[in-house]
């Protein structure tokens, strides 16, 4: 591992968390503060955020002349690619099959409702409005394109270089898991766990990030309608 790796790798293991501590505290005191566009902003600072994360990843990959592809940045028609884009698929219709259970039953969209409002952290970042609705959209294509980049494309593959890959995939689903430490140490924090486990794994077993990367998105888009079901009843 070169000295470019290694710094990159702090920047993005370390920082990230760090940073998105930081950015959720702002937040808050422009809540605090009255701000009426306080989750707009905060929305925009998320996704510069992000993607100039990833810029750095990128751009210390193409320093140190090191294909994307190393990272998972890549498609082919090989078998593992098409076991995880089928992986994905059937994980896309469970939620589907799982979000129109929620409409359908009360006692589902009560144990959702608790999840939100159980975390402060959750009810206070998740939308709230149309405007707000459109904005997190961005958000959910921005985080499942970066955060698989840097989640498990480069940290994954940076750590992969001096450890077994079991250990790097754990190792990174930790920092993946502190970045969204402001969900709070309740049952969003675990669903956290979860997703960003199935994402390493289908991740390694594929051997490309564009089957988790379909499957973050995804994720991320349903938790917005999820929101507006949840807001929406709440109004009724």
């Amino acid at each position: 591992m070169t000295a470019l790796i290694l710094l990159v790798l702090l920047v993005t293991a370390v920082g990230i968390p760090l940073i998105s501590l930081w950015l959720d505290r702002r937040f808050e005191r422009n809540l605090e503060a009255g701000n009426a566009d306080a989750r707009l902003m905060s929305y925009k600072d998320v996704m510069i955020f992000l993607w100039s994360m990833t810029a750095v990843v990128l751009a210390g990959l193409f320093v140190s002349n090191i294909p994307f592809a190393a990272i998972g940045l890549h498609f082919s028609f090989s078998q593992s690619v098409l076991i995880g884009l089928g992986v994905t698929v059937i994980l896309l219709v469970v939620m589907v099959m799982q979000h129109l259970h929620l409409l359908k039953s009360p006692e589902a969209m009560a144990d959702v409702e608790a999840t939100f409002t159980g975390s402060e952290g959750i009810r206070r970042f998740m939308p709230r409005n149309e405007t707000e609705y459109s904005r997190f959209n961005l958000v959910s294509i921005t985080a499942g394109i970066t955060e698989e980049i840097i989640f498990r494309g480069y940290i994954l593959w940076a750590l992969s270089l001096v450890m077994p890959i079991w250990a790097a995939a754990v190792l990174s689903l930790v920092s993946f898991v502190a970045a969204h430490a402001y969900q709070g140490i309740s049952k969003a924090l675990m669903g956290v766990v979860l997703t960003g486990a199935a994402l390493t794994l289908i991740t390694i077993l594929s051997g490309s990030l564009l089957p988790a990367i379909i499957l973050h998105i995804a994720i991320d888009l349903n938790s917005n309608l999820i929101c507006r079901l949840v807001n929406n009843k709440a109004s009724a």
